[in-house]
Order: C-alpha cells, then sequence, then structure tokens
C-alpha cells in the first residue's frame, strides 16, 4: 500500500481486507495505527471513506456517548491509573478495566455483582499480570465502594477515586472503551460464524 503505482481500488480493497482482519476496528482507529506505521497519507486519507462501505459495521453503527469529566488528573505510566466499571450484554454481566496512560482495556465475565467476585476477577485479569495499579478509578460502583474492597485495596496499597456524581464521571475513558467493546462483540458473532469459527460470546467480549 504504500507504493504510490497502487491503484486507488486496489488500496481499497487492501484496506478493507485488513479492516476484516482487525475484527472491524473502527476507522479512527486504523487511522492511529497506520500512521504509526508511517503509511503514506494517501493511504491515510482512504480509510474513513473505505470503512464507511464496511455492510457489517453500517448495521451497528450508532452514536457513541461522550460522557462529562469531573476533573482531569493524569496518568504518569502504564497502570498508574486503571479505570474500572461494570455492564450487561446479552443479559450478562461483564467488567471492564481501562489503563489511562496507554488505554490497553481487558474485558471479563461477572457472574454476580458483588463485591467478593469484583475482586475475584480483578486479581484473575488484571492483577495477576500486570500486578496493582496504583488507583483504581471507579464512579461509585457498589461492588468497588464497601468496606471489603477498601481493605483489599489497603493491602495492596492502592488509592480509590469514587467520585462522580450529578452527570459527571470519573470514568470517562472506560466507558467510551466500553462502547466500543459492545460494537466490536455485537458485531463479532455473525463475523466469526461465517468464518466457520467457534467462539462463545463471552470469548467476543474478550477480544
Amino acid at each position: 500500500m504504500e507504493d504510490p503505482k497502487i491503484a486507488t481500488k486496489e488500496a481499497q480493497k487492501l484496506l478493507m481486507g485488513l479492516h476484516y482482519n482487525m475484527w472491524h476496528l473502527p476507522a479512527s482507529e486504523m487511522v492511529i495505527f497506520l500512521g504509526r506505521g508511517k503509511f503514506p497519507k494517501h493511504v491515510i486519507d482512504l480509510i474513513l471513506p473505505t470503512i464507511a462501505k464496511c455492510k457489517i459495521c453500517a448495521g451497528w453503527r450508532r452514536t457513541l456517548t461522550k460522557p462529562k469529566s469531573a476533573g482531569t488528573i493524569l496518568a504518569i505510566h502504564f497502570n498508574h491509573r486503571v479505570q474500572t466499571d461494570i455492564f450487561t450484554l446479552w443479559g450478562r454481566m461483564y467488567v471492564i478495566f481501562v489503563d489511562e496512560a496507554i488505554h490497553w482495556a481487558c474485558c471479563e465475565f461477572l457472574a454476580q455483582k458483588d463485591a467478593e467476585t469484583w475482586h475475584q476477577v480483578f486479581l484473575r485479569c488484571w492483577a495477576r499480570y500486570f500486578g496493582p495499579p496504583k488507583v483504581i478509578v471507579s464512579d461509585q460502583e457498589g461492588a468497588v465502594i464497601g468496606d471489603f474492597i477498601g481493605k483489599a485495596c489497603e493491602a495492596y496499597d492502592i488509592e480509590r477515586d469514587l467520585q462522580g456524581s450529578e452527570g459527571h464521571t470519573r470514568t470517562g475513558l472506560a466507558e467510551r472503551r466500553l462502547g466500543l467493546v459492545k460494537l466490536a462483540a455485537l458485531k463479532l458473532p455473525s463475523q466469526v460464524q461465517k468464518q466457520g469459527i467457534r467462539k462463545s460470546q463471552d470469548d467476543c467480549v474478550n477480544e
């Protein structure tokens, strides 16, 4: 695609194939991805109009929420500040963890919306790989604000940032990310079925 002699139609075909292979990565993220790969401007400019023609994405296109922020506190390195939120998809609960510094995220099935279950998922999904973060950020989520998690955070030397009310949020990044997760997860089942890949709904969320 870096060759300027490649015809526009051929470049668009390659971009659409890349979009499919990356599980329908949003056009905005493809722009960042290929930009970091030093692809030429004429290729980057083709991404938005090309991905806009994806029939699978068009069926799920909607306006993502843009939550208000309760304030700006910058994370200075990976695992410094980690946002968490709980959401429901297909009648099942999941929890998302998002690092504020590099925006890396992971999701996991949550069997029950209680402190003990959230704690187990946090250890299995995040802490076992990256260690405890310096700060856990949550919008007064019941599973996070109780005494059980408070004592656990004291043991791990984790600070809790729980401020969020009156329409404002501390977890704007997590809410934005889970909006993308939901869109991708809803599109994936039909896509993996067409390719003959056996994946559960939980697998689609994890991906």
